[in-house]
């Protein structure tokens, strides 16, 4: 068995290959495959989403943390959407534009049920570059928001066993990058 021990290795013009600024020192991913669904009614400001929380521990305080989105969610009235938050406090969410806009990250597909998209569902992205500043664990989680409706996830309005109406999967993936 070989060991190699060094202090540093670099590139030809000295710059550190390993935990250099930029280098990726670790990721973390959870997967949804089940559906999910609760009733707005009026200003809903947050309800977790099962199963997409992570919790990452960063190795410095300049670490950045590369947040990683896909979340199929629908909604029975416009206004549905996702919230990402680090621990309690909402980020990489919309400005506030008068008192009763619903802010997220992301702004679900809704249809009635009479219209044909009750048979869609979106696959809703969002990527965001956090600055956490901590080594400290620190908690990443989703949660649905809205005015009034039903808020679905991984699953479509017209929900039934047949051909028209699919489920699909929702991810939240941290990625930690170095400072």
């Amino acid at each position: 068995m070989s060991l190699i021990k060094t202090n540093a290795i670099q590139t030809l013009a000295g710059k550190p290959i390993l935990n250099a600024t930029g280098s990726v020192l670790q990721t973390l991913s959870t997967t949804k495959t089940d559906s999910f669904s609760f009733v707005a009614s009026g200003m809903q400001t947050g309800i977790d989403i099962p199963d997409l929380t992570l919790a990452i521990t960063p190795a410095a305080t300049s670490s950045k943390i590369l947040v990683i989105v896909q979340c199929a969610i629908m909604g029975t009235n416009a206004g549905q959407g996702i919230k990402l938050l680090r621990g309690s406090t909402a980020i990489a969410i919309g400005d506030a534009s008068g008192s009763n806009k619903v802010r997220s990250g992301i702004i679900g597909f809704y249809s009635s049920s009479g219209a044909n998209g009750v048979y869609s569902n979106g696959a809703n992205h969002l990527n965001f570059l956090d600055s956490p500043n901590t080594t400290s664990a620190t908690t990443y989680k989703l949660q649905g928001t809205g005015y009034s409706g039903t808020f679905y996830v991984n699953r479509t309005i017209f929900d039934t066993d047949n051909n028209n109406a699919g489920r699909c999967i929702s991810t939240l993936t941290l990625m930690e990058i170095a400072g």
